[in-house]
């Protein structure tokens, strides 16, 4: 089995050097201001969405937070 540390680099902290964090990467290369994600997971018919660097809670959030 082998371990995990993250999922795709979504890690908020770098537990080893086997690579750069893709979010960090964003940041420092100025594609995203800030170092946040969010994500909306569709059921059924309804597509799921991934954004990077902020998020839009009155498109996506439907419920308390």
């Amino acid at each position: 089995m082998i371990a995990s540390s993250g999922l795709v680099g979504l890690s908020p902290t770098q537990w080893d050097n086997d690579g750069d964090l893709f979010l960090t990467k964003m940041v420092e290369t100025g594609t995203i201001d800030k170092a946040i994600f969010s994500i909306s997971i569709g059921m059924n018919d309804v597509q799921s969405k991934m954004t990077f660097g902020g998020y839009d809670l009155s498109t996506f959030a439907t419920g308390e937070l």
